[in-house]
């Protein structure tokens, strides 16, 4: 894409600086988002196309990577700065990309949304280390999906495992032994783009997998309610068992203690409900006691 990484950066942060600029803000995020589906099209990928090869795999996974650039600095900064001036820009931004005339999500298809996932885990990475659950409120459930089954919360079609099947990502170099190779492939791209919030390694995966936590919570709230079976996308935490249960307790902690005004509730995750936490919970850690990593 034609916009320099700084450029893009320079730019967001004098948008998101006072609430004068929120018109050219979101002029700005409508030509990101413009350029990231026009140059989406031009890649002309055959998506009847049956065998699916490494070589062909890897070569769209990297031309996807490479036109949400521009996206990924916008929306990591955003998750990172932005405010409540700034509401109903985000989820915008994630509907005009994934909402077109065709809502197909399998095989060729569900890849192609790809630049859409990095954008969601830019800012949703970004806000988790801000603690701005306002953003990954709007990223995650208000942000609304055309799909084949209907208009769904973005989180249900925007994670790893609908976006990036496991076994097709095991093709991929150096993922193929890997228990979680689509979380482990969004860690690896994402980590340069994340450095400037978060430029300690061991701070990077400790964000990481609270994100990918909350996220998986999300989700098994949002099927919940809406009356559909237990499941939620297991991401890198499922096997780094020591640090996840830290960051279970750290969350069910602090929702305890502060209940209703637990930051996440009162942002609007999980209805603003304990109960629903809870039970998402529950859903959660149950479908981990099922999940053999080893």
């Amino acid at each position: 894409m034609a916009t320099k990484d700084s450029d893009v950066a320079a730019t967001m942060k004098h948008l998101l600086a006072t609430a004068e600029h929120r018109i050219e803000l979101r002029d700005f995020l409508v030509n990101i988002c413009d350029a990231i589906a026009d140059n989406r099209t031009r890649l002309a990928f055959d998506m009847s196309l049956r065998q699916v090869t490494s070589e062909e795999f890897a070569r769209r996974i990297e031309a996807y990577r490479t036109l949400a650039d521009d996206g990924v600095q916008a929306m990591a900064l955003a998750g990172f700065w932005a405010g409540p001036m700034h509401e109903g820009r985000w989820s915008e931004v994630i509907e005009r990309l994934s909402n077109n005339d065709n809502p197909q999500w399998d095989g060729w298809h569900a890849l192609a949304k790809y630049p859409e996932l990095l954008l969601v885990y830019a800012a949703g990475l970004a806000a988790v280390a801000s603690r701005n659950y306002a953003v990954i409120r709007e990223i995650l459930v208000e942000a609304r999906i055309e799909t084949n089954r209907g208009v769904r919360p973005a989180v249900l079609e925007l994670n790893p495992i609908s976006i990036l099947h496991p076994d097709t990502v095991r093709r991929l170099p150096g993922l193929e032994r890997h228990h979680t190779p689509g979380s482990d492939l969004l860690h690896q791209t994402l980590r340069d783009p994340l450095r400037d919030f978060l430029p300690s390694q061991t701070t990077y995966d400790r964000v990481f997998d609270q994100w990918e936590y909350l996220l998986a919570l999300v989700v098994a709230d949002q099927r919940a309610f809406l009356g559909e079976r237990e499941w939620a996308p297991i991401g890198r935490f499922g096997w780094r068992r020591v640090d996840f249960e830290h960051i279970d307790q750290m969350m069910l902690q602090e929702a305890e203690q502060h209940k209703a005004d637990w930051r996440p509730l009162r942002t609007g995750l999980f209805g603003g409900s304990l109960e629903r936490y809870q039970t998402a919970r529950e859903h959660l850690l149950n479908l981990l006691q099922q999940t053999h990593f080893y």
